[in-house]
């Protein structure tokens, strides 16, 4: 505000502002790059009034700052102000001692400016030199990176030729043994099958000798009672006996006979309560389920059904899929339940 009013000729407004303003840039250093500019127009009012004492007050102070301020920045500004302010009140033994500091600062600026020029130049030059380096790495990087290319390609196509033959090899060779392991689980199942059959023939076989041995019992009895009937004899306690034994056998066989209906009929109504639960069980599933049921292992599953071990704990997992039960439930333990 005050240099403000010092620029329109306002100097009795300007004064006092100014004047505390110099004093108060003068003790906070940040304000420095304003103080040659209030401290000129302080001066300037100071001259005009010919208030000496307080012009040469104002130029010791500004003395003092600019030895602080000795080769800074801001010291070009406090040594034009003292040149000029001793020249204006005829102070030339002053004026010319900051007349000669102004010639050696404007000296240290050229030989700095021109240091600076020489490092600048310097600098462009190993810049230069540097990208110059690194255009030729560059090249050289490319010239290396097209043989690699080329030699990377021929690899690939010496790999992807080498790969089909691999692959055609492998896959007549799975091929041949994927045939092999059919022809040996034909020949497995078909020797499964031939043993299967026996079994059952022989089972057929001894159900038929039962029955026979009962039916001739029974004849017997039959024979024995008609016998009786016909010689009236006396010893009946003996006949009794005679027919209690007899009977008793025929009720050992007749047992066994019952045996084998009872299985059967307990394995039917296993399958009609299990459908009933599982309407979409197949019959393969069903016969699983009851070999399962009767606590047959995979292998003698797989001896049964004529398929593999594997096969058959695959089965039983989608078994249990498909009856809705988890991983950690037990199959036999469901199944016994039902």
């Amino acid at each position: 505000g005050g240099y403000y009013q010092f620029k329109i000729g306002n100097n009795s407004t300007a004064r006092p502002i100014l004047d505390k303003a110099f004093h108060a840039q003068k003790l906070r250093k940040e304000c420095v790059p304003r103080l040659p500019r209030t401290a000129e127009a302080l001066l300037t009012i100071l001259h005009a009034e010919g208030n000496t004492a307080k012009y040469n007050e104002i130029l010791n102070e500004i003395e003092e700052i600019r030895g602080i301020f000795s080769g800074a920045y801001y010291e070009l500004a406090f040594v034009k102000l003292m040149h000029e302010s001793h020249e204006k009140i005829g102070n030339k033994k002053m004026a010319a001692k900051y007349f000669k500091r102004l010639n050696e600062i404007y000296d240290e600026r050229e030989k700095l400016n021109s240091f600076i020029n020489e490092q600048i130049i310097e600098l462009l030059i190993k810049q230069q030199n540097i990208e110059a380096e690194e255009k030729q790495a560059a090249i050289m990087k490319s010239e290396r990176n097209k043989d690699a290319a080329i030699y990377i390609s021929m690899l690939i196509v010496i790999l992807i030729f080498g790969f089909g033959a691999y692959r055609k090899y492998f896959q007549k060779e799975k091929e041949t043994q994927l045939a092999l392991d059919k022809l040996k689980e034909s020949e497995w199942k078909k020797e499964m099958l031939l043993k299967e059959v026996k079994t059952a023939q022989d089972s057929f076989q001894d159900l038929n000798t039962k029955l026979n041995a009962k039916i001739e019992q029974e004849q017997t009895m039959i024979d024995k009672i008609r016998a009786f009937k016909q010689s009236n004899h006396p010893n009946t306690e003996a006949l009794l006996n005679d027919l209690q034994q007899t009977l008793l056998n025929s009720e050992k066989n007749t047992e066994d006979v019952s045996t084998i209906a009872a299985v059967a009929e307990e394995k039917e109504t296993f399958f009609q309560k299990l459908k009933l639960k599982h309407p979409e069980l197949s019959a393969q599933e069903l016969n699983l389920c009851s070999y399962v049921r009767l606590q047959l292992n995979s292998k003698e599953i797989s001896l049964i059904s004529g398929i593999t071990p594997g096969s058959v704990r695959v089965y039983k997992t989608k078994l249990k899929n498909k009856l809705g039960l988890k991983h950690e439930e037990n199959l036999n333990r469901y199944l016994e339940l039902i």
